[in-house]
């Protein structure tokens, strides 16, 4: 398994979505962006449906009704995997007796098989799209044309971003076996619920086992948004499909998911149908109670298994 499929496997309980091990920038990724995660977990961007003049250069429906609401003033502590916990010269990092602006080295250690570690320097930039059914909508008024024009999405499916968590620099690491351990010096604010880093703590040395990503507009840390896996089916399976179609996913004051089918041709001009399932990945909006539900884990992400192996 990949190290970007075990860092988001192991931060998968953190309510701000789904944690991204490669750099992303906010130009990059964002909500209303739209692309797909390639086998190797890279980001190929299709549209951003924000952008009306881009939508009718390319004929696309616009996206009407959605607004963007954001929160600049977020600070996070160190987040960490279940079993992944931190230890400052000796004294745990949650301990009340460390104490506020100590500095110094930080290791993380976890008692599981695997962890991770993200560590972000605020202030924290929240983007949500809302409502997200409006991209629902627009993704059945489009799949058609999705699909044919981008090949590779029949295989690793089609995301719309609509929610992001980022910062300016953030530093984080994979623990790939148990017991394992990395090290980072830093300078520690700490309080008796965590630890968060100091405007300087970026410019301290740290160990080989840390990436640390930096971008002038943001690096996205955690995304949510719709996932449209990808299934294509014979003719004879279409009257199943389609009955299966009319079971919506009720989603409260989230609407309904339902699946789309789409015909295609191939360049031969033989006929087939594609299936796109609806999943929520990460907290998509809040409210509503989801039922008949079963989340997985979309291509490029932890369950996508590597032909090499």
């Amino acid at each position: 398994m990949r190290l970007d499929q075990i860092y988001s496997e192991q931060l998968d309980s953190h309510p701000e979505g789904h944690a991204l091990y490669k750099k992303l920038s906010t130009l990059e990724i964002k909500p209303g962006s739209c692309g797909f995660f390639d086998h190797d977990g890279d980001w190929n961007p299709i549209l951003q449906l924000s952008d009306e003049n881009e939508l009718k250069a390319g004929g696309w429906t616009l996206l009407n009704g959605v607004r963007i609401i954001q929160d600049a003033g977020i600070r996070w502590r160190a987040k960490t995997s279940k079993g992944t916990t931190g230890i400052r010269a000796g004294i745990s990092v949650t301990s009340p007796a460390l104490p506020v602006g100590a500095g110094g080295t930080v290791s993380f250690k976890t008692s599981s098989s695997a962890g991770a570690v993200l560590i972000a320097d605020g202030p924290i930039q929240h983007h949500q799209a809302q409502p997200s059914s409006k991209f629902l909508d627009w993704m059945v008024q489009n799949s058609s044309k999705l699909i044919s024009s981008h090949r590779d999405a029949q295989t690793y499916g089609i995301w719309i971003i609509t929610k992001t968590y980022s910062a300016k620099r953030c530093a984080l690491t994979v623990l790939t076996s148990k017991n394992a351990e990395a090290t980072i010096s830093l300078d520690v604010k700490a309080s008796d619920v965590g630890i968060t880093p100091s405007a300087s703590w970026w410019n301290q040395s740290s160990s080989e086992a840390w990436s640390i990503h930096s971008d002038k507009n943001g690096v996205v840390m955690f995304m949510s948004g719709i996932y449209f896996r990808p299934r294509r089916f014979k003719t004879t399976e279409l009257k199943a499909v389609l009955e299966r179609k009319k079971q919506k996913i009720w989603l409260g004051n989230r609407g309904e998911l339902e699946t789309i089918v789409v015909e295609e041709k191939t360049p031969n001009g033989d006929e087939y149908y594609m299936e796109l399932l609806p999943e929520l990945v990460g907290e998509v909006e809040k409210g509503g109670e989801e039922k008949d539900y079963e989340e997985q884990a979309p291509p490029g992400f932890h369950d996508f298994e590597d032909e090499d192996e």
